[in-house]
């Protein structure tokens, strides 16, 4: 199942504590998603990010990942460790098959500055849930 990106309307984020889903596919071997709101195709998740979503998602046929910069209760929190000179940002993970991650240059679409925390949540996306997953995402910048 093929989605794009799926930005939750600001006024929402805080009661739902998911600011952004993504829906990862494989592609030639990688993982990667799309966001039409900034103009992403096939954006690969690198540097440990792919690692983290397939061991979250072991048993997931239609994996959505819920990113929130609030606390998510049953999510992973991801804690900010530094920003390196190539503009990736490290962050360390509860996770100990997957210690730590490197978050690429985009993801400064999503925060511009990063967030002390984030809290990563893997979930089964159904057909008969699409419909919770449909808010429209914002005008391009």
């Amino acid at each position: 199942m093929k989605l794009p990106a799926c930005h939750v309307p600001p006024h929402l984020r805080k009661a739902l504590a998911i600011d952004y889903i993504l829906y990862p596919y494989e592609l030639h071997g990688s993982l990667v998603f799309d966001d039409p709101a900034f103009n992403l195709v096939a954006e690969e998740l690198v540097c440990g990010t792919d690692a983290l979503v397939r061991y979250c998602s072991q048993h997931i046929t239609h994996p959505a990942v819920h990113i929130s910069s609030t606390h998510r209760p049953s999510s992973d929190c991801l804690h900010f460790l530094r920003m390196e000179n190539n503009g990736y940002h490290t962050y360390i993970t509860n996770i100990p098959a997957v210690p730590q991650i490197q978050l690429c240059p985009n993801f400064r679409l999503y925060y511009p500055e990063p967030p002390e925390h984030l809290w990563i949540n893997v979930a089964e996306v159904s057909p008969s849930e699409l419909h919770l997953y449909t808010w429209p995402p914002p005008a391009s910048p």
